[in-house]
């Protein structure tokens, strides 16, 4: 199961918990898309049991381990998505973005309407400097799943800071809020919420008045 990999302005950076499976990052079944693993063959009890040990190993930080076996699932395996995600953020950690950002352009090329894939594209992007990406790809996550937080977080950190574009940021840290009550780090956002607000108030008044309204 997934939780997060969002970025923002606390000093860290939130990753996600492994794919439990090599099919993990599925769409959902009720609107599958094309060459998304909703649709793909389930795959086999050995696959499964590779890729655990994997992911133990991945989350264990012995990367030396984990690498050859996700790259020998993502070979055999080339329908799912949940090996490439994984393997991207074992390259990601390791700071070769470039690489990551191929192998989660695989994922997404696999699994179109998910959105983890998509996300997580859109943190390699942001790191790179392609903010128009990054954007774009945040978006597609919140196409995929209106219900992800962690796309909404990003895409507002990305509106703020990046983009300078406060009202845009405060729309998606509402969102974020509305749909994560009880986030760890709630009590932060509610304050850039507040901030923003405040920030937003008298650039509102100027237009109101440039309109020739009160």
């Amino acid at each position: 199961m997934w939780l997060r990999w969002t970025e923002g302005r606390l000093p860290r950076l939130w990753l996600p918990v492994l794919a439990a499976g090599l099919a993990a990052c599925a769409a959902p079944a009720t609107r599958p898309g094309p060459g998304s693993d909703a649709t793909a063959v389930a795959p086999d009890a050995a696959g499964q049991a590779r890729h655990a040990v994997a992911l133990a190993a991945l989350e264990a930080g012995d990367d030396a381990q984990a690498e050859p076996q996700l790259q020998a699932l993502v070979a055999q395996y080339p329908e799912h998505a949940g090996p490439m995600v994984n393997l991207a953020l074992l390259q990601a950690r390791r700071g070769e973005l470039p690489a990551a950002q191929a192998m989660l352009e695989r994922a997404v090329a696999v699994c179109s309407s998910c959105a983890v894939p998509w996300n997580a594209l859109g943190v390699i992007q942001r790191q790179q400097g392609s903010f128009a990406a990054a954007e774009q790809s945040y978006r597609n996550a919140l196409v995929a799943d209106p219900g992800y937080a962690n796309a909404a977080f990003n895409l507002g950190v990305l509106y703020e800071i990046y983009l300078q574009r406060p009202d845009l940021a405060l729309a998606q840290y509402a969102r974020f809020r509305e749909l994560v009550v009880d986030d760890p780090a709630g009590a932060d956002i509610d304050k850039w919420i507040a901030e923003l607000e405040r920030r937003a108030r008298p650039v509102e008044r100027a237009a109101r008045l440039a309109e020739g309204k009160p």
